[in-house]
């Protein structure tokens, strides 16, 4: 299945679709407003960028949400994903951070709890 990540501009929230048929799967709050949003390059995972609380949100398609404080900065802030890796880019220092998407767990901070909401059709 492939999947679509919406997020809304002004809202701490987003919402997963299945891409193929629109069918919306669920709402996912966020903790803070979403600077940048990207995807792993196999899809599985989608990463919310959050510069104003210095965080990165990993989004699971089953709804699990966790969380990776590392540096982000408030400057424009650069996603990229390609064979395996997920790449962030700070325009300002220059800083990057790369995740091995294949061991994505040994960046999680801590897991956030209670913010997946199923939601069926």
């Amino acid at each position: 299945m492939s999947y679509l990540l919406i997020t809304y501009a002004e809202e701490h929230r987003a919402t997963l679709y299945n891409a193929d048929t629109l069918h919306v799967l669920r709402e996912v709050e966020l903790p803070g407003r979403a600077a940048v949003l990207g995807a792993s390059s196999d899809g599985h995972y989608g990463f919310a960028i959050h510069r104003d609380i210095d965080c990165i949100t990993i989004i699971e398609p089953d709804g699990e949400i966790n969380c990776v404080i590392a540096g982000v900065e408030k400057q424009p802030t650069h996603f990229h994903a390609h064979g395996g890796y997920s790449l962030i880019f700070n325009d300002g220092s220059g800083s990057v951070m790369i995740f091995d998407e294949k061991n994505i767990s040994q960046y999680i901070t801590h897991k956030v709890k209670q913010y997946a909401i199923y939601q069926s059709g």
